[in-house]
């Protein structure tokens, strides 16, 4: 089985000590051995000198083997979660034509244009921030951000106007369609461990939805 990688974010040092990993290029190469499929700590059997990481990972998708994200999550709030994502969507763009980003449980919102469904929605505002400074233009917002939890939502979903079912449907929905049309995919949690947990989306639960153990 495939398996990927989860990043917890603890302090605000883990941004610094995270840069400082990019730059040397250890955080992207484990990520890279990650997507690979290998979980047995095994070496990757080498790709031949025409055939780059990028094509291999187009490969899989074409098959219908969607690669497991890249889980950024946190043990608390406000730690360093976006900025890490977009250190890594950053570092990840020098090593694949086309990366996925998707936040499936947002709180605090924007409205923005879908072009798929031509008209306003609301996503996350860490989904506008990196869509539009990485030019994510292969994915629409309307699969970036599949759970929006406004004032209400929680009233909305004790009451049954929400269901578990239709959370479950758009988020997975969601990453099959950002990691058809991307070479690798960067999943950002929400909150800390217990954000969502009254709506059962926590990020434990998501990322068992799509396939991205928590560890």
């Amino acid at each position: 089985a495939a398996v990927n990688m989860t990043i917890l974010c603890r302090t605000s040092s883990t941004v610094e000590a995270l840069r400082q990993r990019l730059r040397r290029g250890d955080v992207i190469e484990y990520a890279s051995r990650s997507l690979s499929g290998r979980s047995d700590g095994a070496e990757e059997p080498a790709v031949a000198a025409d055939e780059s990481l990028t094509e291999k990972w187009k490969k899989n998708a074409q098959t219908g083997r969607f690669q497991r994200p890249i889980f950024v999550a946190a043990t608390k709030q406000h730690v360093g979660k976006t900025s890490v994502s977009l250190a890594l969507v950053s570092g990840l763009q020098k090593r694949f034509d086309k990366v996925g980003f998707i936040k499936p449980v947002g709180q605090q919102h924007v409205e923005v244009e879908s072009s798929n469904l031509r008209s306003t929605i609301r996503v996350d505002k860490d989904v506008c921030l990196v869509r539009e400074r990485f030019h994510l233009d292969h994915i629409d917002y309307q699969h970036m951000s599949p759970v929006i939890i406004p004032r209400g939502y929680t009233k909305k979903y004790v009451d049954g106007e929400i269901t578990y079912e239709k959370q479950l449907h758009d988020i997975e929905s969601s990453f099959r369609e950002v990691s058809a049309a991307s070479d690798v995919v960067l999943c950002e949690g929400t909150g800390h461990c217990a954000v969502g947990s009254i709506v059962d989306v926590n990020n434990a639960k998501v990322a068992s939805m799509i396939g991205a153990d928590m560890a």
